[in-house]
């Protein structure tokens, strides 16, 4: 009977005695990061360091979408402020242009007032948008954006937008300069 006990033990049959294998939960060499070498014990680092390697990768990821993240802000606020300046700067260039068409329809007549007076503050407020403008422009063409990225077109594209808008608005204003207006004119006559 002992004979069949220490047979059917090695064989692995009963509960007690049976060895564990790989894919039983309760194993103890499931999630053993040890290595019995030589004389000692040896731990297995390697799961570790690729902990530390990945958490290092996140966080340079993180650093990444950072600074594009405020990258992307500033390029947003510039273009909201250029946009602020082209709306306004279109505004006054029509007021301008309404003073210039009441000069030449009453160009006999004295203007009013408020006109010119309205004059110079008019052409002062346009050509300070006009250096506004150009400011923001030149500033998001300073930015420096990853070249391979999407906010490099992007940041292009809005400098290309920008200094068309620039451009129309320098020509407007100095096609509505050349001729001087009537108001000029007559504000010298008086004057002299």
């Amino acid at each position: 009977m002992w004979e069949c006990m220490i047979s059917e033990t090695r064989k692995g049959r009963l509960g007690k005695h049976r060895k564990p294998k790989e894919s039983d939960p309760a194993s103890p060499r499931r999630h053993l990061p040890l290595e019995i070498q030589g004389g000692g014990i040896r731990r297995d680092r390697t799961s570790q360091l690729e902990k530390i390697r990945a958490a290092g990768m996140q966080k340079s990821r993180r650093q990444h979408d950072q600074t594009a993240a405020e990258k992307g802000q500033m390029l947003s606020q510039h273009y909201s402020q250029a946009s602020q300046d082209i709306a306004s700067l279109a505004s006054r260039l029509a007021q301008h242009n309404g003073l210039r068409q009441f000069s030449a329809t009453f160009s006999s007549r004295a203007p009013p007032l408020e006109l010119r007076m309205l004059l110079p503050e008019l052409e002062a407020s346009i050509e300070l948008l006009l250096s506004s403008l150009a400011n923001c422009t030149e500033q998001l063409e300073a930015m420096e954006v990853p070249s391979e990225s999407r906010l490099a077109e992007l940041k292009q594209t809005v400098c290309l937008y920008l200094r068309s808008e620039y451009e129309e608005a320098t020509d407007t204003f100095k096609e509505q300069r050349g001729p001087r207006l009537c108001c000029r004119v007559w504000y010298k006559r008086t004057n002299d």
